[in-house]
């Protein structure tokens, strides 16, 4: 344990030099490769059970329950 504190604290301002690999520009990978002998398994990607679900605009409106207190509610009742 002594040794890996020593490495650490030694080395922490010392970083191996980046090198530009084939992969440098991309943040994630779009798909994965496949070899030849995988391909007959590639399935589609699953979708989530939320994937088809369309809401308009005023169905995205967040309506509170009358039970349920806002911020500004729970404050002014625990001045009193």
């Amino acid at each position: 344990m002594q040794v890996s504190y020593l490495i650490v604290d030694g080395m922490h301002q010392y970083h191996p030099q980046l090198s530009k690999d084939q992969y440098w520009d991309e943040v994630f990978p779009q798909e994965l490769p496949y070899t030849v002998a995988a391909e007959p398994y590639r399935e589609e990607m699953p979708q989530h059970s939320t994937a088809k679900i369309r809401v308009s605009k005023d169905g995205a409106e967040i309506i509170s329950p009358p039970s349920v207190k806002s911020i500004n509610q729970m404050s002014d009742s625990s001045v009193r």
